[in-house]
């Protein structure tokens, strides 16, 4: 992939400068008919290459809009939660007619009240909310604002600046409203089977890094390892059980095969694209042959469901670590470079005019204080996640105007001043 940066400093600039592409693939070949449409097909609105396009749009509506944000004052730090009031910039419509949450700008809130310590922020909105993601089961998505890693398949590229938003932030992860989730973290979500809200967390999360890559067939780069709109894994690669798709491929005996039941996780390669595995810790990729005879029989597709008790008798394909950086060269940094630790902010985003409900901080907090624990299990203990709030009460601000030198210190003299406050996560207010 060839690297690409962009960092221009408005939203007009950005308008009128070249977009950096995220990748090159071949085109897809149609499916066909026959091939179904899964339930994680529309929960999953990350699409990586129409980044450039939406975030055109979104500085677009911010430079023309005219729309000064409003004071928010809901919005606080509860916990380790940050509330957000919408302030008038956080949703537009489409030209669809569709509600569009604006990432950039509800970004921009967030930080004109917290430091720039975080990788990802997840934002929730609150029960009744929703946001449009291109289909009405389309659950949550990936935002991926900066990559600056080498060798995952994507190419370079930095929106931060222009859009408004710190160096650091790599992903906002937009999760919708939590009437959509169970109130149960452990409960299965709606219409996704084999997922759990910690999972769907997980997946949004994991799309800072996956699943991307070509690798070298032979015959040039092959999309053999991927699945759904090339940025999942595909049914026919084992992913070990992978979050983000794929499926558990064992071996049976020659040239047989069966998969087991989804073991949630980040695989090898999921780990290795992660920063998280040395290349001499990754094994050889395992790819079933889609001319397999398969039980129950097909037709299967890189976007089938992978389902306990498939099984195929045929070829398969092992690609090696060097097949995969041939195409997209060799992660850098490594996984002795890379960090270990990463930061996400949780966001609560509310209405304006309301505050957040005691229910919704209450579901949160608990999606909130297990996922550090989901990902250390995710990535066998390589990979720990803070999710703590660095919340800061807002500065008293008082301003007058200057006193004229006087020689008389004997007369006392009337001073005038505006007390004011300049916000924060914990908010302070001046008695009159």
């Amino acid at each position: 992939m060839l690297p690409t940066l962009l960092g221009v400093g408005t939203a007009s600039a950005l308008l009128a400068s070249p977009l950096p592409r995220t990748r090159a693939l071949p085109p897809l070949p149609p499916l066909g008919a026959s091939a179904a449409v899964r339930p994680i097909d529309v929960a999953c609105g990350s699409a990586i290459d129409v980044l450039p396009a939406a975030f055109a749009a979104q500085a677009e509506f911010t430079a023309t809009s005219g729309i000064t944000p409003l004071p928010t004052p809901n919005s606080a730090d509860v916990g380790e939660i940050a509330v957000l009031e919408d302030d008038g910039t956080f949703f537009f419509t489409d030209k669809g007619g569709n509600v569009n949450i604006d990432v950039a700008a509800a970004g921009r809130a967030f930080y004109r009240t917290h430091g720039d310590d975080y990788d990802q922020l997840a934002m929730f909105l609150s029960t009744g909310m929703t946001n449009w993601l291109g289909s009405p089961g389309a659950l949550a998505a990936a935002w991926l604002t900066k990559n600056d890693t080498f060798g995952i398949g994507l190419d370079l590229f930095d929106f931060n600046t222009s859009l408004g938003l710190p160096p650091r932030l790599s992903t906002v992860l937009t999760m919708n409203g939590l009437q959509r989730y169970p109130d149960d973290p452990f409960a299965t979500v709606v219409g996704l089977p084999n997922y759990v809200t910690q999972d769907v967390l997980a997946h949004e999360f994991g799309h800072a890094w996956l699943a991307y890559p070509l690798v070298d067939d032979g015959q040039g780069a092959s999309p053999a390892l991927l699945g759904r709109a090339r940025q999942h894994w595909g049914f026919f690669f084992d992913a070990d059980g992978s979050v983000m798709e794929g499926t558990d491929w064992n071996i049976a005996g020659a040239d047989s095969f069966f998969q087991t039941p989804p073991i949630v996780r980040f695989g090898p390669l999921d780990q290795y694209l992660m920063g998280l595995r040395g290349r001499d810790e990754l094994d050889s990729m395992l790819v079933v042959s889609d001319t397999a005879v398969f039980s129950p029989p097909g037709p299967y597709f890189p976007i089938s469901d992978p389902a306990a008790g498939i099984t195929a008798k045929g070829p398969a394909m092992r690609y090696a670590i060097d097949q995969l950086e041939a195409v997209n060269g060799p992660r850098f940094p490594d996984a002795a470079s890379s960090p270990h630790t990463v930061r996400v902010a949780f966001v609560l985003i509310v209405p304006r005019g309301t505050a957040a409900t005691a229910a919704d901080l209450a579901k949160l907090e608990a999606i909130r204080a297990e996922f550090p624990n989901t990902i250390l299990s995710y990535t066998a203990g390589r990979m720990t996640l803070d999710a703590s709030l660095d919340s800061r009460p807002g500065k008293l601000r008082i301003e007058h105007v200057p006193l004229a030198d006087t020689e008389n210190d004997t007369e006392a003299r009337t001073i005038g001043a505006r007390v004011g406050v300049d916000e924060a996560g914990l908010p302070i207010h001046v008695q009159p």
